[in-house]
């Protein structure tokens, strides 16, 4: 069996174990339940001390115009600068799902999705503002937005066939998981390999504080400027309408942007007691190794905390003023 379903399958275990679970509650103690000695002597250096926590909650992502659709096709969004990791983009996902669990699952680290609550946007509203901009992009989100919610043409494979497939990615790959139910198509997990982060150019240190500080996850694609986001847009749809390799650009955390070979390919596992499809799709990018140097990845390893640290120094001046890390 695959080793992200193997651990899927084990998440799913300790949630229905966790819903099922009693938990005994002790009887609290108070004045009445446990002798106190009124008037003895009492040493007060031996009671509790109060101590002062400070916490520097995570930032949000400013709120823009957000789309729910129940096709999951994710829009991206221009975002300030500074809840991005380096140079990279922010995943689309991060805008409509929040991670609320994050595993390593031998070379693969595991985002687990939970919804953002908020109402579905009916696809007609946003072919017709797509419609008015570009015409063709109109066409492809349909075709996108029907394709995705017709289970006839689902690949459906078995769990050997998923492992087999697993087995022979020899490169850099992000996979997302999701389910199809009752006309609804919701996102589960995000994984990536190390070949994947190697790619960006970060390493599990990095994207792991990165993910407790904003909550988001990173995306190795140049967005660019307001004026040409139905371009954007329509090269991003065209691309996942398509199973073909396509031919593109990556961007790393340093900004270099260098030619990589995409591949995508789309399993689904169908649950006939919950009537349910789930979708696995990789996302397999080929491309020249010399991008991924263990000493840049370092190097971004030293800046990426070293401006962290700037950061929260000057959100609390008092705090203890550190040493930076730096090449001995």
């Amino acid at each position: 069996m695959s080793s992200i379903l193997q651990h899927q399958k084990r998440v799913q275990e300790e949630k229905k174990e966790l819903v099922t679970k009693q938990i005994k509650k002790e009887k609290r103690k108070n004045q009445y339940t446990l002798e106190f000695q009124f008037g003895s002597n009492i040493d007060m250096s031996m009671l509790k001390q109060i101590q002062q926590f400070s916490q520097v909650l995570p930032p949000s992502i400013p709120q823009n115009i957000v789309f729910r659709l129940n096709s999951n096709i994710q829009i991206p969004q221009l975002t300030c600068r500074d809840y991005q990791l380096g140079n990279l983009s922010i995943d689309p996902h991060s805008f409509n799902y929040k991670v609320i669990r994050y595993d390593k699952c031998k070379n693969t680290h595991v985002f687990y999705f939970e919804p953002i609550e908020r109402q579905y946007t009916p696809m007609t509203i946003i072919k017709e503002i797509f419609g008015k901009k570009n015409e063709q992009l109109a066409k492809i989100f349909n075709n996108l937005h029907n394709n995705k919610l017709n289970i006839e043409k689902y690949n459906i494979v078995n769990e050997n066939e998923l492992e087999e497939f697993e087995r022979l990615i020899t490169t850099a790959y992000s996979l997302y998981i999701s389910k199809y139910k009752n006309g609804v198509i919701t996102s589960i997990a995000r994984g990536m390999n190390e070949q994947y982060l190697k790619l960006i150019g970060i390493n599990e240190a990095i994207i792991y504080d990165y993910l407790s500080s904003t909550g988001c996850l990173p995306w190795p694609y140049k967005q660019n400027e307001n004026t040409q986001w139905d371009s954007d847009l329509l090269q991003l749809f065209s691309c996942d309408e398509s199973n073909n390799s396509i031919t593109g650009q990556a961007i790393n955390y340093n900004g270099n942007l260098f030619p990589v070979i995409l591949t995508q390919f789309n399993y689904y596992l169908y649950n006939e007691t919950e009537q349910s499809y789930t979708q696995y799709k990789y996302y397999v990018y080929e491309y020249n190794l010399k991008w991924s140097n263990d000493n840049q990845i370092h190097q971004n390893y030293l800046n990426y905390f070293n401006k962290r640290l700037d950061y929260l120094e000057s959100i609390n001046p008092n705090s203890i003023k550190r040493c930076k890390y730096k090449f001995i």
